[in-house]
C-alpha cells in the first residue's frame, strides 16, 4: 500500500503541476508538495479497509487492470506522438555529463541514476 500511496501522490502532483504550467506559462514556478496527497489517500485506504470481503469484489480488480493497461497505452501513444513531431530520438545513453558547466555533480547523476533504477522495479509491481 505504501506503493500505492507514494504513485498516487506523485501522479496527483504531476497533474496539478502540468495544470499550473497550463495556467501560468511553462516558465512559471510550480511546485507542489505530495504530503497532502499522501495523507488524504491512506485516510481513503483507511476507509476502505473497513469494508469487509473488498478483496472479493471482482469488479475492482478488472478496473485497476483495464486502468493499467490504458495507462501503459496512453503513456506508449504519447512518447510515439512525442518521437514523431521530433523526427529523431534526443539523447543518449549514459544521460547527461558529469560537469560544473552543465551543473551536474557525480553525487547528483548517482541519485537520479539510483531513482530511474528504483522506478523501473516499482513499475513491476
Amino acid at each position: 500500500m505504501v506503493g500505492y500511496t507514494i504513485t498516487t501522490a506523485t501522479s496527483i502532483m504531476a497533474v496539478a503541476r502540468t495544470d499550473c504550467h497550463h495556467y501560468r506559462g511553462h516558465d512559471a514556478a510550480c511546485a507542489s508538495s505530495g504530503t497532502m496527497y499522501m495523507v488524504v489517500f491512506g485516510l481513503v485506504e483507511i476507509v476502505l479497509s473497513q469494508f469487509p470481503s473488498l478483496e472479493k469484489l471482482m469488479l475492482i480488480s478488472v478496473v485497476a487492470a483495464v486502468m493499467s493497461c490504458t495507462y501503459s497505452v496512453v503513456g506508449l501513444f504519447l512518447s510515439a506522438a512525442k518521437l514523431a513531431s521530433n523526427h529523431a530520438a534526443h539523447g543518449t545513453l549514459l544521460g547527461v555529463k558529469i560537469s560544473a558547466a552543465a551543473g551536474v555533480s557525480a553525487s547528483t547523476k548517482t541519485w537520479h541514476s539510483l531513482q530511474a533504477l528504483g522506478n523501473i522495479a516499482f513499475a513491476y509491481t
